[in-house]
């Protein structure tokens, strides 16, 4: 009699290895997953995570991005505020990655710099349509192409930033890489008024304990980097809005 070792589609991790090797398992057919470059930009940004003296700072959306797809194989780096250097840095981490992400630069501004270096590294822009659907038409996330790979410019803000993460980037890497993502849901009371007409996906926090939960609406402020703290989901608000009491359906964040 034969027992189930694995099921199809878990990861192979050190114990998993361990038990095929114990069950004399030599060879296994197994997936990889999607290679991911991320360029932070910023010519504040003196190092990719770590902190220096001076007037620099860090990127908490690019630490936040790497832990996050700790399973990947993940190239990173920080470039200047110029559309050269991010364009140098966008072929470098193409020949070795599979998706590329870049972090800030994302507005229509003189400044804001990924389109034209998109474009300057030989890469195209694609259709915005579905980013303004994914962010509810406030902080849209640049879609593009370089060299066959899908390039995801992500806004600054963070609490933008860990949205599109959440519900565009991780979708988008795991559809790569042949696996499925299970997303958990839970039940809570909505706490506030959202009006009719404001369609999209809603940031929300949760408090209480058990099946009594409350699901709070998360502003995007000055973006503090406390929302990647308060944030626990997103719920998907129609055209008639949610009313104080609702009991909605919080699709939970991946952490």
């Amino acid at each position: 009699m034969w027992d189930l070792l694995l099921k199809s589609g878990v990861r192979i991790g050190a114990a998993e290895t361990a038990l095929l090797f114990e069950a004399g398992m030599d060879v296994v057919k197994a997936r990889s997953l999607a290679s991911v470059g991320i360029i932070a930009t910023g010519s504040e940004l003196r190092d990719f995570v770590c902190r220096a003296e001076g007037p620099t700072r860090v990127s908490s959306d690019a630490a936040y991005l790497r832990s996050l797809l700790l399973d990947a194989d993940v190239w990173a780096r920080s470039a200047a505020d110029d559309s050269a250097a991010i364009a140098a840095a966008l072929t470098g981490l193409a020949v070795r990655s599979d998706v590329l992400i870049t972090i800030g630069g994302t507005g229509r501004g003189s400044k804001d710099l990924t389109r034209r270096a998109i474009l300057e590294a030989g890469g195209k822009l694609l259709d915005s349509q579905e980013a303004d659907r994914c962010s509810g038409g406030a902080s849209p996330f640049i879609a593009g192409e370089l060299d066959g790979r899908p390039v995801i410019g992500l806004p600054g803000n963070p609490l933008a930033a860990m949205m599109i993460a959440q519900r565009v980037v991780l979708p988008l890497i795991a559809a790569r890489s042949g696996i499925a993502l299970h997303e958990k849901v839970v039940r809570a009371a909505f706490s506030g008024n959202i009006p009719a007409g404001k369609t999209g996906e809603l940031c929300v926090s949760l408090c209480g304990c058990g099946d009594a939960r409350i699901a709070r609406a998360v502003q995007k402020g000055t973006g503090s980097v406390l929302l990647l703290r308060d944030a626990a989901g997103v719920v998907k608000v129609g055209k008639d809005g949610i009313k104080a009491g609702d009991e909605v359906d919080v699709i939970c964040f991946i952490n």
